[in-house]
């Protein structure tokens, strides 16, 4: 423990598993205190782990009710935020593997709202509270956001847009010492992932040979790289997306 984020008050949405759980992991090792969000029911479980340093808020961020929830439970309880990883989201699954013009009109918009709105309110919300401080955020896009997806529309565009977000949103809040990074997940060892590898429905060795690296990540990789742009290492580095992913999208 180097204690980086010593002292820093963190969200972390999506934070019961895989990438986002990986991260807590980090961030708590580092010192900071994390707020675990998460709709699955698992979040009570991955903040008890760390007793004192973590606490568990259900909460469903395609909805705003479910954000508003978020941020006000941290403003009652510190009045100030750090750090917020906007990391929930989801994709891949065999819904998605279909044409745009055959899927449903209910799983496209909960595609938009779970990738992107969840993100755009997130940074909305959280802001308030990084406005006399100043304050790092860093979103979880993907790669399919940077190459064609065939079958990936609805979950590419919004994570498109996360990408296309934080340029914009870099530079409005960069007078605010507030920053903005996005990373972009390559196939990353998650249990989502590994569940549709494990079945067949996607391919292992097509997933490997797609990266520079043949292999997959692991979600403590992208931890690390979320801890960097989350510290005061990264305190030069805002309006960036970064692959994080092997070299998937070279």
């Amino acid at each position: 423990m180097s204690g980086t984020l010593q002292g820093k008050i963190a969200v972390i949405t999506g934070g019961a598993s895989g990438m986002g759980e990986a991260t807590l992991e980090r961030f708590v090792v580092e010192g900071a205190f994390v707020f675990v969000v998460d709709r699955s029911g698992k979040e009570a479980a991955a903040a008890a782990r760390h007793g004192d340093q973590a606490e568990a808020i259900h909460a469903d961020v395609s909805s705003l009710e479910g954000i508003q929830k978020i941020f006000a439970r941290v403003d009652e309880r510190f009045g100030r935020l750090d750090i917020l990883f906007n990391n929930a989201g989801y994709g891949g699954t065999s819904k998605d593997m279909l044409f745009l013009h055959k899927n449903s009109d209910e799983h496209i918009r909960d595609m938009v709202a779970i990738n992107l709105e969840s993100v755009l309110f997130g940074i909305k919300y959280a802001v308030p509270l990084m406005l006399k401080e100043g304050g790092s955020i860093i979103n979880t896009s993907s790669s399919a956001a940077l190459f064609a997806a065939p079958t990936m529309a609805a979950y590419g565009a919004a994570k498109g847009g996360v990408a296309a977000l934080t340029p914009t949103i870099a530079r409005e809040l960069g007078a605010h010492n507030i920053r903005i990074n996005t990373i972009c997940p390559g196939p990353i060892e998650t249990p989502q992932l590994l569940h549709y590898l494990d079945t067949g429905a996607i391919d292992r060795q097509f997933m490997i040979d797609g990266t520079a690296l043949k292999r997959l990540g692991s979600a403590q990789e992208i931890a690390n790289a979320v801890l960097f742009l989350a510290s005061d290492q990264a305190s030069f580095i805002t309006g960036t997306v970064i692959p994080v992913d092997g070299g998937q999208t070279l």
